[in-house]
């Protein structure tokens, strides 16, 4: 179970547990409630900043290991400038392919000669245009790349269709004991309770 899961888990727990309380009133089943949802709520929406820092950080690991290279160890600062004028090069060559038709035969030239410079960048470009078929052309012989890319399109889905759903599979619903009061009042009388109970 996720952290999020866990939080969600024990906020609906903790509200049975309250509202099975034989020994607390009316108003105390509510200073209770808007006490346990104050918490959860600071603890989700603290969990969710966590997962979209996490989700950007995994984001930029995958998009290296898809789009970037790997130079041989050893490799000189003269190297590394050769490379990344090939790659400069061959990404102004890929951005001037107008159909998928000619992107696959760059892409089958470049494969051809060992061209691995440019077989990425036109397979960079045929991710910026859609081009699918050309994409899996090129993840045909780089199963490596392929997971990280499949896992890339996982989580470019849930940032942007998936957004909603996500946000509503891990939210904290207001409980009805404090139907009609909006946060600011909860978190008032979240505050009140803390402060009677420490007292």
């Amino acid at each position: 179970m996720s952290k999020r899961d866990n939080i969600s888990s024990n906020y609906h727990q903790t509200l049975r547990g309250i509202r099975e309380n034989a020994k607390l009133s009316e108003q105390g089943k509510k200073m209770a409630a808007a006490q346990a949802y104050s918490v959860a709520r600071t603890a989700m929406a603290k969990a969710n900043a966590e997962r979209q820092a996490g989700q950007s950080k995994r984001w930029d690991e995958l998009e290296r290991k898809v789009w970037g290279e790997s130079l041989p160890w050893g490799a000189t600062e003269a190297d590394r400038a050769a490379n990344n004028m090939a790659m400069r090069d061959a990404l102004q060559r890929a951005s001037q392919l107008k159909t998928q038709g000619d992107a696959a035969r760059l892409l089958r030239q470049a494969e051809q000669t060992g061209d691995a410079t440019l077989a990425r960048a036109v397979a960079q470009h045929a991710n910026d245009k859609d081009w699918s078929d050309v994409l899996e052309t090129y993840f045909d012989s780089r199963p490596g790349k392929r997971d990280a890319f499949n896992e890339m399109c996982d989580i470019h889905r849930e940032r942007t269709s998936g957004r909603t759903l996500d946000s509503l599979a891990h939210s904290i619903a207001r409980p009805a004991e404090l139907r009609g009061m909006n946060d600011h009042a909860i978190e008032a009388m979240a505050n009140e309770t803390s402060h009677l109970a420490a007292g």
